[in-house]
């Protein structure tokens, strides 16, 4: 029956037959009777990990079908890191020498003797075969040692590789330091070196020694060698940095090396490859040897790295950013300021250059709107890091320096907006470093801002941000006010530049008295997209707050919105998005308006209604309840809980109805906030528990099972969330309730659950709850089954998202338990572990937890270590089911 699946078989022949029925039916355009593709692919996976696929695997080698004997190698090769337990030690020997073999005999495909070369790697780690190197060179077959050299360091490294002791890991690693002489003393090719120094330490007096760095330096003149020649020279450079001592030889051997090289040729060449290698050269020459840079003026390294900066191939240049980043870092740490000065004065006329490259870089392409979203993307992101760069060179020359170069660069008079605008956006970067009394270039700049074309929207845009960034110095030069405030109000109007425009406006209003206007200009019916609107919104109320006339202006800014959200509310025709952004504008006002308590509380009892109506019509809908919610908690901490307690009853009611016909989250997490900000008030602890019992209840009427919990993570994480502050808060109300065992119940079935946010809600709450219940009350809560729980999250049958965070943890929830009821727990943990997890590591987590010298942190440290101990056991136990 072609939907059964067909029995797995210890005999060989007959697994043999069904194998290659199974691949055929993979392969071949018509698959076997009996067999479909999905079928066939999961008996292969299924065969993977069984004893038999051993010699079944070993068998198919001899096939002429090249796709046979690649799943065969690849098969092998999973086996060899993570199945080798399911062999006798003593075939092991037999094993190696038969893969061996098959890789010394002539095959046509190279991806089957890579394969089969990783299986061999991996395989020599499991059995310590720590002689490898020297019994490989032995055999004088060189393309045998190159397959193999090539990828054991990596095999050996592979987290992908199962092992029951570590240290064997660590004694194979060993030994391949101790062989590398020999592998780096053999010409066995560029990518067999570079695999050696990238995933093994080894010593730099033996690459000083070896041929490898004059190899690579000629292996640059070759175009077939040249790439991976770098990527070997960026390695050594990665690996060897000139900050530690036992590097100095190796430093002082390749670097005049790299110094010859011909950047001038390299950098100025057509083939993009050669300019990007030598890029990458540089760059890392200059991060890795940062602590020779910063000892004494290194200006060879550094010129280097500033002429890969200025070439003309933005791409290539911005690979050198972060050594600038890096730079200015380092030379900001020198602890003597006299000597970082000398440094930085010496440093000086190469930043100055760097400068002048970043503003080139900054400049837009002549056909910019030709551009892909892709190549506009790459673009931003570019414009994003130089202006980082440009904050570097302000922290070691000063704003007024770098603002003073800038300023050379402006042209004058304007031939093109591109260079007008990278020097605005430069300008726009650097505002942090620029003193409000600047007299020099600024004046000069804003007066020319409403003079610039009005139809160039990057330009405008860019000169909008600005103008916002530099509001602290306009708050000083108000004269400018009466240009740039109409050209800002202008910009609005033009949907590329809308969101820049209404962004500077709420800096200035943040600034510098500007209530009228902006109030005038809000109410204008100015059309923009509802994020723009928003920041507009803000800008008025903290020009507004900051002028002190909120009363004056608050029926002008709330009564139009008031008016028009009734409207709305009775046409049945009014979309969701008209009533989400009501919402939307009222948590502005509420955040940033900063009215009385009196006033606050009659705008929120005057919009309760209009609240409770938008959320009823849209039950469903997740954003209105979050926006909705939001509104609330902002309202309350705005007017303090004490101020906003007349409306407590009247928040906890809306938490649970509004919960209770609609299942959102949100309204748990708005019961939290009420929880944080009255829950050490005994006059309301009362009326919490009812909130929380109510919710509950409500959450217990829909999540009966763990697929119902599955369908709802967000609620059993605000639901634990919620019961964990309450525990946290107010933990006497809640431990005497006949809730709590039910809440413990749910909290079981939440374990089982996958989802991150959702587990660790349920952590947070059990540490809470196991901190605050009586230790005389102790068997009425489901601590067994908790522990239970816990432990097969540990040993990996049971997701582990937090095992020992600072708020709620797997450790933390033992550590309490042990401070309750230590021997209780003892047993628990000790039934509950049975068979589940190694004997030694189970005596050793006991061990710790009846130590009571030990403290916190050493207890979590055991918690990790059986937890490591135990995934590393449950992976040699499985194995991988997947080709890797």
């Amino acid at each position: 029956n072609p939907q059964e699946l067909p029995p797995h078989t210890d005999n060989v022949e007959e697994e043999l037959r069904r194998v290659q029925l199974a691949l055929s039916a993979v392969f071949s355009p018509a698959p076997p009777p009996g067999w479909s593709r999905e079928l066939a692919n999961t008996y292969l996976v299924q065969f993977q990990s069984l004893a038999v696929a051993w010699i079944v695997c070993d068998l198919l080698l001899t096939s002429q079908d090249l796709n046979h004997v690649f799943f065969a190698a690849q098969t092998l090769h999973t086996k060899c890191r993570t199945d080798v337990s399911q062999l006798p030690p003593e075939s092991l020997p037999s094993l190696r020498e038969s893969l061996l073999t098959q890789l010394s005999k002539e095959m046509a495909s190279p991806v089957v003797k890579t394969r089969l070369a990783m299986s061999i790697a991996a395989l020599a780690v499991q059995m310590s075969w720590t002689s490898i190197v020297t019994d490989l060179l032995g055999t004088r077959n060189m393309a045998l040692v190159q397959h193999v050299l090539l990828v054991l360091p990596e095999e050996c490294a592979s987290d992908r590789l199962y092992l029951s002791d570590e240290n064997t890991r660590y004694k194979m690693r060993d030994a391949l330091i101790e062989s590398s002489h020999l592998v780096l003393q053999q010409e066995l090719g560029l990518e067999l070196w570079l695999a050696w120094i990238r995933y093994v330490p080894i010593p730099p007096d033996i690459l000083v020694q070896s041929v490898v760095i004059d190899s690579c330096i000629q292996a640059l003149q070759s175009p077939e060698t040249m790439e991976v020649a770098i990527d070997v020279l960026v390695e050594l450079l990665r690996m060897y940095p000139s900050h530690v001592l036992q590097n100095h030889a190796l430093v002082n051997v390749l670097l005049p090396k790299l110094l010859a090289l011909p950047m001038e040729q390299a950098l100025t060449s057509d083939d993009e490859d050669v300019v990007r290698g030598y890029c990458r050269i540089m760059t890392e020459l200059g991060e890795s040897y940062l602590s020779i840079v910063c000892e004494n003026p290194a200006h060879a390294i550094v010129g280097r790295v500033l002429k890969c900066t200025l070439i003309q191939e933005r791409v290539f240049a911005s690979m050198t950013l972060h050594f600038w980043f890096r730079f200015a870092g380092e030379l900001e740490n020198i602890a003597s300021l006299r000597r970082r000065q000398e440094l930085v004065d010496s440093y000086t006329p190469h930043l100055l250059q760097l400068l002048d490259g970043l503003l080139k870089h900054l400049q837009y392409p002549q056909h910019l709107h030709e551009l892909s979203a892709d190549r506009t993307d790459d673009l931003h992101r570019d414009r994003y890091y130089i202006g980082d760069t440009l904050e570097d060179c302000c922290r070691l020359l000063g704003g007024h320096t770098v603002l003073l170069r800038i300023g050379s660069h402006f042209p004058n008079p304007i031939q093109d907006w591109q260079s007008v605008e990278a020097c605005f956006f430069a300008i726009q970067c650097i505002h942090r470093y620029i003193p409000n009394d600047e007299m020099q270039y600024l004046p000069r700049i804003m007066t020319l801002i409403p003079q610039l074309p009005p139809d160039v929207p990057p330009l405008r845009f860019t000169a909008c941000a600005m103008i916002g960034k530099y509001a602290p110095w306009l708050a000083a030069h108000p004269d400018h006010l009466h240009s740039l405030l109409p050209y800002l109000a202008d910009s609005l109007k033009l949907p590329e530049c809308a969101r820049a425009a209404s962004v500077a406006i709420k800096e200035l209003c943040d600034c510098i008295s500007l209530g009228d206007s902006m109030l005038s200009l809000y109410n204008s019916g100015l059309q923009v997209e509802l994020q723009d609107e928003l920041e507009l919104l803000e800008g008025v109320c903290r020009t507004v707050s900051r002028e002190n006339t909120v009363n004056k202006h608050l029926a002008s800014i709330v009564q139009p919105l008031g008016n028009r959200w009734h409207a709305e509310l009775h046409d049945s025709n009014t979309p969701l998005k008209v009533i989400l952004a009501e919402v939307e504008r009222l948590t502005v006002i509420v955040r940033f308006l900063k009215m009385d308590s009196a006033s606050l509380l009659e705008l929120m009892r005057s919009s309760w209604q209009l609240l409770d109506l938008s959320t009823q019509r849209f039950p469903r809908d997740f954003r209105l309840a979050e926006t909705a919610c939001r509104l609330h908690k902002h309202a309350l901490r705005a007017c303090t809980a004490p101020c906003y307690a007349p409306l407590f009853d009247s928040l906890t009611k809306t938490c649970v109805e509004s919960f209770e016909w609609s299942h959102q989250s949100p309204y748990l997490y708005l019961a939290s906030i009420c929880i944080t900000e009255y829950g050490r008030d005994p006059a309301f602890t009362s009326r919490l528990l009812d909130m929380v019992n109510a919710l509950a209840q409500t959450t217990f009427g829909f999540l009966q099972s763990l697929e119902h919990f599955i369908l709802h993570p967000d609620v059993v994480e605000e639901l634990f969330y919620c019961m964990g502050r309450m525990m946290n808060y107010c933990p006497a109300s809640l431990t005497a309730s006949p809730l709590l065992p039910s809440l413990f119940q749910c909290a079981v079935v939440g374990m089982q659950l996958d989802h991150r946010d959702a587990n660790r809600g349920t952590m947070n709450f059990l540490e809470a709850a196991v901190g605050n219940i009586d230790v005389n009350s102790i068997a009425h809560f489901p601590l067994e089954t908790v522990v239970s729980q816990l432990m097969k999250a540990l040993v990996g049958e049971l997701p582990a998202y937090s095992i020992d965070s600072r708020s709620g943890s797997i450790a933390g929830i033992l550590w309490k338990l042990n401070t309750k009821c230590p021997q209780p727990l003892h047993q628990w943990m000790s039934t509950a572990l049975e068979g589940l997890a190694p004997a030694q590591e189970k005596q050793d987590l006991l061990h710790s937890l009846a130590a009571t010298s030990q403290n916190r942190e050493e207890f979590n440290a055991s918690v990790r270590a059986f937890r490591s101990a135990c995934e590393r056991h449950r992976k040699l136990a499985q194995g991988s089911s997947l080709p890797s």
